[in-house]
């Protein structure tokens, strides 16, 4: 099915939406700018580093995005990681309030998660090929079974189904707009937006690294991606994504 200029594909199940993606892209024409694949079920979910994905059967969010930037550095990357995560941010917040992102990529209500985003780029030189985004927001689920730390849905939150397809539909709007910006190479614009939407992004919190834990505050995100921590003795520290853990109600949340 093809919505404005994009396509959709609807399927019953599948072990990934990302490998899904991955496979059909090989048979796509590159002037094909997005393609888009969901599924009411994925026997694989997966999140970033490997972490499971539960979702109740036809009751989330689940899908991917082919996207085939133009003239996106590799360097400039973590934008394409950004654009998703606001697209997906703002779409929430016109049904619940308080809606974040918390680095690099996890949108989260309050102190609890609501959607998780798998980017995986393919570089040709020192540009971005293609990208795959990979979403799974909680929607209509009602019970988490795993051992998840801290899921929530959309229905837990308003007490109201909503349909996936309309979730969709607007997050793809807002999708290309930041899309539009980023090929414009408004990329302040993008990362701007994206630092005043962080969860934890202002105070001091708690942390832990490999060295244990302290307290700190988000002095900033570098345009690669980098989480620039600055301490309570003033000193500042700088991480990539897995390299520190957000302490969030005396669980460790990566």
């Amino acid at each position: 099915m093809g919505c404005n200029d994009y396509i959709v594909l609807n399927l019953k199940s599948t072990a990934s939406t990302n490998d899904f993606v991955r496979t059909l892209s090989k048979s796509l024409k590159p002037d094909n700018p997005y393609v888009v694949v969901r599924t009411d079920y994925q026997t694989n979910g997966r999140g970033q580093t490997g972490n499971s994905w539960e979702s109740e059967d036809g009751k989330n969010l689940l899908f991917s995005v082919l996207y085939r930037p133009k003239n996106v550095k590799a360097k400039n990357m973590f934008c394409l990681s950004q654009a998703i995560a606001l697209s997906i941010k703002e779409v929430l917040s016109l049904y619940i309030k308080d809606v974040t992102i918390k680095w690099p990529n996890d949108i989260y209500w309050h102190d609890k998660k609501i959607a998780g985003i798998l980017i995986e780029n393919e570089l040709s030189g020192k540009f971005v090929d293609s990208c795959i985004m990979g979403v799974g927001i909680n929607v209509n689920q009602k019970v988490f079974l795993s051992d998840a730390p801290n899921p929530v849905s959309m229905i837990q939150i308003i007490n109201s189904e909503i349909p996936v397809t309309e979730l969709l539909e607007l997050i793809m709007i807002r999708l290309k707009s930041f899309v539009e910006q980023i090929e414009r190479g408004e990329y302040l614009r993008i990362e701007t937006n994206y630092r005043h939407s962080l969860y934890r992004g202002s105070g001091y919190y708690e942390y832990e690294d490999d060295n244990g834990r302290f307290v700190a505050k988000v002095h900033n995100i570098e345009p690669n991606g980098v989480l620039v921590l600055l301490d309570t003795d003033g000193k500042m520290r700088e991480y990539q994504f897995k390299e520190v853990r957000f302490i969030i109600s005396n669980k460790k949340e990566g």
